[in-house]
């Protein structure tokens, strides 16, 4: 730990570690740095700087210069050790939200509130295939009827006819599927 100390001797200069506060322009002296980058390290949402008076709107904060250095000797630390500091309490509450998310998913699975994104995906070829394979026959099945008819309005009513023919045999195929599946799972 003797390194660290030599590491703030060429920052101490104007401060007596007699005082019980340090101004922000002093603060920024210790660490090294100029004053909007001791805003940042403030700002964080891990391990911030700490502030000892934090002052209101158009006046300075106070600033302890124990606890900057020692903060300082953490951010070493940390770099010197490949560590990343972490808030205990956010990674603990993060880490009980995972869970609390993990048992929600299993409870909906087991009450059937969730489906699996692969049965979706198969429902939807399902459904597509159907819809495709009964759109493409509507010509091959009424052609030979509307080859003859030279009235639009008749013409139109034919081909609903058969639009709604497709709509039901695909209704009731999915219908069918659905009550397969539900038994298959």
């Amino acid at each position: 730990m003797k390194f660290l100390r030599h590491v703030f001797l060429p920052h101490l200069k104007g401060i007596t570690m007699n005082q019980f506060t340090i101004t922000k322009k002093q603060a920024a002296y210790l660490l090294g740095c100029d004053e909007r980058s001791l805003t940042a390290y403030q700002r964080r949402k891990v391990d911030p700087l700490p502030i000892m008076k934090k002052g209101k709107r158009g006046q300075c904060n106070e600033y302890d210069p124990h606890a900057i250095h020692e903060w300082k000797i953490r951010q070493i630390q940390s770099r010197y050790h490949g560590k990343k500091l972490v808030n205990s309490e956010s990674e603990r509450t993060r880490l009980l939200m995972a869970q609390a998310d993990q048992i929600t998913l299993r409870n909906n699975k087991e009450k059937e509130k969730v489906i699996d994104i692969e049965d979706v995906n198969l429902v939807l070829q399902i459904t597509m295939t159907t819809i495709v394979n009964h759109l493409e026959a509507i010509p091959g099945r009424c052609a030979h009827t509307i080859a003859n008819i030279s009235d639009p309005s008749i013409i139109r009513q034919e081909l609903q006819k058969e639009i709604r023919y497709c709509r039901q045999i695909m209704a009731e195929k999915l219908q069918k599927y659905a009550n397969t599946g539900k038994n298959a799972t």
